[in-house]
């Protein structure tokens, strides 16, 4: 059974260098479903109609193949192009989605964050329509491309795999500091 790591790799805006593209890595093990069909569920998760990324400027679904040497071209590569109709709110703001194998404790979970958000969604707490895209993002993850792909986490430390049976976020949004932009000014005094 091979194992797949996936980059979710976003521009938000047109105008995004490259430091700014948010990045998110997720594995999983398929009995017979090639890369291409993780890849494409994966792409439509992320950026199609009901997606969170949907109002990107564009979206890259990446899929390496863990066997093969590292740096090694991704298997399989798919760009889906945005709407660009986005009107960000932070970039460091984010919805944690948690996932973890057995029990909730270090070692066996692993959590992506997805953002930034429309700065129309942008509330105390994270309003019902981001709830509504994150339930849906949550179950396309579970098994893309088909019902043998599972969601694995990777141990780098023992490069060994548990298999995912759990998945959360909750109602309150997150902070990435990597994501923080670079100030362009400062007041001393």
């Amino acid at each position: 059974m091979p194992d797949y790591r996936c980059q979710i790799v976003s521009q938000p805006l047109s105008t995004d260098q490259g430091r700014d593209y948010i990045t998110n890595v997720l594995w999983y093990s398929p009995n017979t479903t090639g890369p291409n069909a993780i890849g494409d569920a994966l792409a439509t998760a992320f950026a199609g109609s009901s997606g969170p990324y949907y109002g990107f400027h564009q979206t890259w679904v990446k899929v390496y193949d863990h066997a093969n040497p590292l740096h090694s071209p991704p298997v399989y590569t798919k760009l889906t192009p945005g709407h660009d109709t986005a009107t960000l709110g932070p970039r460091q703001v984010a919805i944690c989605l948690s996932f973890y194998s057995g029990l909730n404790v270090r070692g066996q979970r692993g959590r992506i964050y997805v953002g930034p958000w429309n700065a129309a969604m942008m509330a105390e707490y994270v309003p019902a329509g981001a709830g509504a895209m994150m339930n849906a993002l949550m179950a396309a993850i579970k098994n893309p491309g088909g019902p043998d792909v599972i969601q694995r986490i990777h141990h780098v430390k023992t490069d060994s795999f548990s298999n995912v049976s759990n998945w959360f976020w909750n109602n309150r949004w997150d902070t990435m500091r990597s994501r923080l932009p670079k100030e362009t000014a400062r007041t001393t005094g």
